[in-house]
């Protein structure tokens, strides 16, 4: 008994000595970085093997975790599907009766909607009689709760529905001569656009949309040198979708009666056309480049499939919780409401995020998740910390005054760790992303 008890003395020495010597290099950063004081600062790492705590410093402040919680809710929502899930979109006939089936597939665009019809053409001559609709597969919620209403004008965060094409985003041309900008419209899609842009020296364009107008038409500001290729979020998606649909169909010399009509494509019905995207393409979108359109439809598919009917974010959130429920990982401290974490309503921890992430590391294709992540080469993390280049995987976040790294390492000693960094409430004029390249160089030190 005597041997034990010292036995676990020893080892709770060798556990606390070597906390002290991850704890040293972070503190110094974190001391040596004072203007970061006003922030909300959350940092956890834990050995990836064994879920010990290595380091912690604030654990359990509850932040706005920004583009980190899809590191979240992906890995969750991928594991529920599986990894030979497709995101289709297809056209069926039954009887007279052609159906399209809208498939919500976020990589959805104008050449998949000209593959369609060709592949329509191919099988068919007649003229369709009946055009039936079924958009069934997701809601049309079109903005996650707690996201911001000025955001809409914002190409990353185009409006949510099952009508997807080219990330629902529509484009103007602006060509300078020198003189004025003037702005010519894409033929398939227009909305009202105010031309604020003038000739410059060099091109840097933005849109705004008055939210809090009747029309909420968008202004198009700043400077244009030649020509510039805008994209803006559409209003009405379902429009442009159904827009490049028909143009795709009359392009292909295939005649139909104009009036949509909605009904489910029944049982029986035969399928003739298809374009399809795998689901790990998704996740190269979501896990790589952040897109919060892809993340929100992700989660959505899995509401789909979890409860047979439309899919929805609260069903989709569902299949998240009861993946880290399962792995033994506490939601209740947390809280989601969006699956890329855009929401100003999400809030999470630091000791959740590594909770999540050995969870997901356990997962049976978690390798296929990983290797989508960013990294030092590529995505929103490229050119980060490079010397770290082959040892780490993350996810980053930036929302407001929130900025979050989250992800895997292996350190200098060759231990391998989980970890997150989130700041919130970031004072003005502060590089967030230097100071948490800083505290990873410390980490890694190990």
């Amino acid at each position: 008994m005597v041997g034990k008890i010292f036995f676990y003395q020893i080892g709770f020495i060798f556990l606390l000595f070597a906390q002290s010597c991850f704890a040293a290099p972070v503190d110094d950063v974190i001391s040596a970085n004072p203007k970061f004081a006003p922030a909300v600062l959350g940092i956890s790492v834990k050995d990836l093997n064994t879920s010990s705590v290595i380091y912690q410093k604030n654990p359990k402040a509850l932040v706005h975790p920004a583009s980190t919680l899809k590191m979240v809710t992906a890995p969750a929502a991928f594991d529920f599907l599986g990894k030979n899930y497709k995101f289709k979109t297809a056209i069926y006939k039954a009887g007279t009766k052609v159906y399209f089936k809208v498939g919500a597939d976020p990589l959805f665009t104008y050449e998949d909607m000209m593959n369609l019809a060709s592949q329509y053409k191919n099988k068919n001559s007649e003229v369709i009689s009946e055009f039936m609709i079924d958009d069934t597969i997701i809601d049309k919620e079109s903005f996650g709760i707690g996201w911001q209403w000025d955001d809409n004008a914002s190409i990353y965060f185009p409006q949510i529905s099952p009508y997807i094409i080219n990330r629902n985003l529509f484009t103007v041309e602006a060509k300078s001569d020198g003189k004025k900008v003037s702005v010519a419209y894409s033929k398939e899609y227009k909305e009202d656009v105010i031309n604020g842009l003038t000739p410059a020296a060099t091109t840097n364009v933005w849109s705004e949309r008055d939210v809090f107008s009747a029309n909420s038409v968008i202004k198009l500001k700043g400077g244009v040198n030649g020509s510039k290729i805008i994209y803006i979020p559409a209003l009405e998606p379902e429009r442009l979708y159904k827009n490049i649909m028909a143009y795709a169909f009359l392009s292909n010399d295939i005649a139909f009666n104009a009036l949509f009509k909605y009904e489910k494509v029944p049982l029986f019905a035969a399928q003739e056309a298809l374009v399809e995207h795998s689901i790990e393409d998704v996740l190269y979108r979501i896990l790589l480049y952040s897109d919060n359109l892809a993340a929100e439809v992700l989660i959505k598919h899995a509401g789909a499939i979890k409860t047979e009917s439309m899919g929805t974010t609260k069903d989709g959130l569902g299949v998240v919780k009861d993946f880290y429920r399962q792995s033994g990982v506490n939601t209740d401290e947390i809280t989601m409401v969006d699956g890329c974490g855009a929401s100003m309503n999400d809030y999470v921890n630091a000791d959740f995020m590594t909770n999540a992430l050995i969870a997901a590391s356990k997962m049976q294709n978690f390798s296929v998740v990983k290797n989508l992540m960013t990294d030092t080469n590529k995505g929103t993390f490229q050119g980060r910390v490079p010397e770290l280049n082959g040892r780490i995987k993350v996810k980053t976040g930036t929302l407001g005054n929130t900025s979050a790294v989250v992800g895997y390492l292996k350190t200098n000693s060759g231990k391998d760790v989980v970890f997150a960094i989130m700041l919130d409430n970031l004072p003005k004029a502060v590089n967030a992303k230097h100071f948490e390249d800083e505290i990873i160089r410390a980490i890694a030190k190990q």
